[in-house]
Formats: C-alpha cells, structure tokens, sequence
C-alpha cells in the first residue's frame, strides 16, 4: 500500500460518515 491508496482508503473512509477530505492539488503537480 503506497501514500496515494491510504489517501484513498481515508477518502472513502470518511465519504461514509458525510465528510469530504480536501486534498491540496499543489502535491499533484509536484509543486
């Protein structure tokens, strides 16, 4: 399991309970 499936996993974890977790895009382009 790498960083990006725990993101996920907590992103689904916490979409059940009505929570949004937002990501910051700058770690998607590497900035």
């Amino acid at each position: 399991m790498n960083f990006q499936d725990i993101i996920l996993k907590l992103d689904e974890f916490w979409g059940k309970r009505g929570c949004v977790i937002q990501q910051p895009y700058d770690l998607e382009v590497g900035a």
